[in-house]
């Protein structure tokens, strides 16, 4: 009987502690909801960043980051575009592609083969052409397109449709 007397303020105390600790635990859970609910990563919040592509030179790419990760924008020689035909994608600016710089395939590092001009994934033999589109037989998807648009002055709005 003496004991539990002893014993209760400390038990109090245990419980106390608890209740804060699963308070604090729903109320995390409920902001991660909010904020996934909410759409934490829509276009809205995408930062913008501008960059001058003025002098990329043809068939060259320009390595570029935006949102923590790498992004390619390649100038398209006339020659590209022509073996691209009508494959040169939907984009408003024929003369030029823009991707994520990571490979669809393994997720490694995307290089641009100028004489092949094509894409080629790093640590596979996944390999794009210069629109995106995986080449055949390549077990990989189309790169994939950040949002972005081209204003007449060489620069590249990345963020921006």
């Amino acid at each position: 009987p003496m004991t539990d007397l002893r014993e209760s303020p400390r038990r109090l105390r245990l419980r106390v502690t608890l209740k804060l600790m699963m308070a604090l635990a729903g109320i995390a859970v409920l902001a991660i909801a909010v904020r996934y609910l909410a759409g934490g990563d829509s276009a809205a919040t995408l930062e913008r960043v501008r960059v001058d592509v003025s002098g990329v030179a043809p068939d060259t790419v320009r390595t570029v980051g935006w949102q923590g990760r790498p992004v390619i924008v390649l100038r398209r020689s006339r020659v590209t575009i022509d073996r691209l035909g009508a494959r040169s994608g939907d984009d408003t600016s024929p003369g030029w592609f823009v991707a994520f710089a990571n490979g669809t395939a393994r997720g490694c590092s995307v290089v641009w083969e100028p004489g092949a001009r094509r894409f080629r994934e790093s640590c596979s033999q996944a390999a794009w052409d210069a629109a995106g589109e995986p080449l055949s037989g390549t077990d990989a998807a189309p790169l994939k397109v950040p949002p972005h648009r081209f204003s007449g002055d060489g620069q590249l709005l990345l963020g921006a449709d």
